[in-house]
C-alpha cells in the first residue's frame, strides 16, 4: 500500500473542512451504528461523535486530488477507525470491531465499513473466517 500524503493546512482551513463534510460525516457514522445494532453489537462497539475526530488533508495516492481524513481513537490513544472524504464527493470509512460473529460460528468481525456519494450510505461487516484450530 502507498504512503499516505499530507498536506500542511493551517487549522483554520481543517476547521472549515471538516464543518464542510460533517453533516456526510455524521450520516457515515450513523450508518455504522444502525449497522451494528442490526447485529446487536452497538452495546459492545462504540462508533464515536463526529466531533471526536481528529482531522488532516491527504492526497489521494490514486487520483492526486486532495481529500480530508477524519481519525478517531480510543481513550488511550489506539485508532479505532477512520473517516476519507474524497474530492469527487465519495466518502469511505471503516472502524475496529474485533468480536466473534452473533450467529455465524467460525467467522470474526474484523470491522464495520461505510461508504457513499450523495444522500447514499451503504454499510457492512468485514469478516474473516476463524482458522479451524481456534476455541
Amino acid at each position: 500500500m502507498p504512503p499516505e500524503h499530507v498536506s500542511p493546512v493551517s487549522t483554520d482551513d481543517l476547521a472549515t473542512a471538516a464543518a464542510a463534510v460533517a453533516p456526510a460525516g455524521e450520516a457515515l457514522l450513523a450508518g455504522a451504528r444502525d449497522h451494528l445494532a442490526r447485529w446487536r453489537l452497538d452495546a459492545r462497539v462504540r462508533i464515536p461523535a463526529w466531533t471526536d475526530g481528529r482531522y488532516a488533508r491527504h492526497t489521494d495516492p490514486a487520483s492526486g486530488l486532495p481529500s480530508l481524513r477524519a481519525d478517531f481513537f480510543s481513550a488511550g490513544g489506539q485508532r479505532k477507525g477512520h473517516l476519507l472524504f474524497h474530492a469527487n464527493g465519495s466518502r469511505y470509512g471503516e472502524f475496529d470491531v474485533c468480536l466473534p460473529h452473533p450467529e455465524r460460528a467460525g467467522w470474526w468481525i474484523e470491522a464495520v465499513e461505510v461508504w457513499g456519494a450523495g444522500d447514499a450510505v451503504k454499510s457492512e461487516l468485514r469478516l474473516l473466517a476463524l482458522p479451524d484450530d481456534a476455541p
